[in-house]
C-alpha cells in the first residue's frame, strides 16, 4: 500500500507544472507592459505582436499569453498622429499601419517606391493606428485590420481599400487607377 505522501506525490507535479507553465506564459506580457491596462481599440494584424523590440520566442509567449488572458495592450508611439486628411486638389494614399504589424513591414519598400514614382501627384499618409489623435480617422474609415489602405480621390470621396498585404504591382495598379478617374 501507498504512503499518502506517494500518493499526494503526482498531484503536487502537476498542480506545480500547472502553475509554472502559467507563469512562464504570463511573464513575458508582464514584463514587458506599460501602466495602461486598457482594453485594445488598436486594428488586428496578420502578426499581433505588442512588443516589436522583445525577441521572437519572447513574442510568441507574450501573443499566447495575450489570447489566453486577453491582456493586449495599446502601447503608444512617439510618431506624430494625424487627426485629419487636408484635401488639395490631389488624389490622397491613406495608409493604416503600426510598428509592431509584420504585414506593414514587409510592405514599405513597395509604399516608398510608390512615393517616389508618383510624387506631386498623390499624397501619401501614414496614419499610425496606436496614435490617439489617429483614433478619428481610423473610425472614419472603419479600420478593423491592418495593413489597410485607403485611396481618395482629390475631392476627399473614397475610391478604392486596400486590405492586407499588397503587392508593389498591386499598389501601383490601384494608384494608376485612382490618377485615371480624375
Amino acid at each position: 500500500m501507498l504512503s499518502p505522501l506517494r500518493r499526494a506525490l503526482p498531484i503536487a507535479l502537476l498542480c506545480i507544472l500547472l502553475l509554472s507553465s502559467l507563469i512562464v506564459l504570463a511573464l513575458p506580457s508582464a514584463a514587458y507592459s506599460q501602466a495602461n491596462t486598457a482594453t485594445p481599440t488598436r486594428p488586428r494584424s496578420a502578426l499581433a505582436s505588442p512588443t516589436p523590440s522583445v525577441p521572437e520566442p519572447l513574442l510568441t509567449l507574450t501573443a499566447a499569453s495575450a489570447m489566453i488572458f486577453g491582456n493586449f495592450e495599446r502601447l503608444p508611439t512617439a510618431t506624430p498622429g494625424i487627426s485629419e486628411i487636408v484635401l488639395n486638389g490631389k488624389p490622397h494614399y491613406i495608409r493604416f499601419t503600426a510598428t509592431w504589424c509584420q504585414p506593414c513591414r514587409q510592405m514599405r519598400p513597395a509604399v516608398r517606391a510608390m512615393q517616389e514614382k508618383y510624387r506631386g501627384r498623390v499624397n501619401f499618409w501614414d496614419v499610425d493606428v496606436d496614435n490617439a489623435a489617429s483614433r478619428s480617422l481610423i473610425r472614419r474609415y472603419n479600420v478593423q485590420f491592418i495593413p489597410y489602405t485607403v485611396l481618395l480621390d482629390a475631392r476627399g470621396r473614397t475610391f478604392r481599400i486596400l486590405e492586407g498585404l499588397r503587392t508593389r504591382e498591386e499598389l501601383d495598379g490601384a494608384i494608376q487607377a485612382l490618377l485615371a478617374n480624375q
